[in-house]
């Protein structure tokens, strides 16, 4: 389970806690899912957190400091349900939490991170090491065992997917060397086919 999910019930400001208790309270009831391995419900929790504040920020009469104040709450519930979803392996929905997080907060390292695990699962490793190298950069989590092995291991698989690309095209190279030698024999084969 992840240091942040496990640590993270920190309250917003009181007065918040007033005004978006049912929202507070059911990321608190996610967490406290998650903590008991219970996937299906943390995502129950975690969803109705982001439909409550999706609708909370249709009201018109928000003060800059309530619009604010469910965007943390927002970032805050995006970012744990793609932490769960990362751990049912379920990483297309990691990507797109992990993103719509990135659009409202472009530094959120939490949400970097679990892009770049999302992407590196999906075998896009070039991406999952752009943005984990940036990550690197941007912020000491990167001390973090977890982040270093997923840094680690992005490196070591795009090294892997580069020396295999190179390999398939000098395969790709030979094979056409080859048929150019071999003449236009295949084609002939091709154009028998077609007429019998």
């Amino acid at each position: 389970m992840d240091q942040d999910h496990q640590g993270t019930e920190n309250n917003p400001n009181s007065d918040s806690i007033n005004q978006y208790q049912e929202i507070i309270d059911s990321i608190k009831s996610g967490i406290e899912a998650f903590k008991s391995n219970d996937e299906d419900q943390a995502i129950i929790n975690y969803l109705e957190a982001i439909l409550s504040i999706e609708d909370e920020k249709e009201n018109e009469k928000l003060t800059q400091q309530q619009r604010d104040e469910l965007q943390q709450l927002e970032i805050r519930s995006r970012n744990y349900f793609a932490e769960v979803k990362a751990h049912i392996n379920d990483f297309h929905s990691v990507i797109i939490q992990s993103e719509t997080v990135l659009k409202l907060d472009p530094t959120n390292s939490q949400a970097k991170f679990m892009l770049a695990k999302g992407l590196h699962k999906m075998n896009k490793f070039e991406k999952a090491f752009q943005i984990i190298s940036e990550l690197k950069e941007q912020t000491d989590n990167i001390n973090n065992r977890e982040y270093l092995e997923l840094y680690s291991q992005c490196e070591k698989d795009l090294q892997q997917y580069i020396k295999e690309g190179k390999k398939e095209e000098q395969q790709n190279y030979n094979i056409n060397k080859y048929n150019l030698k071999m003449g236009s024999g295949i084609g002939d084969q091709g154009q028998q086919l077609e007429f019998l």
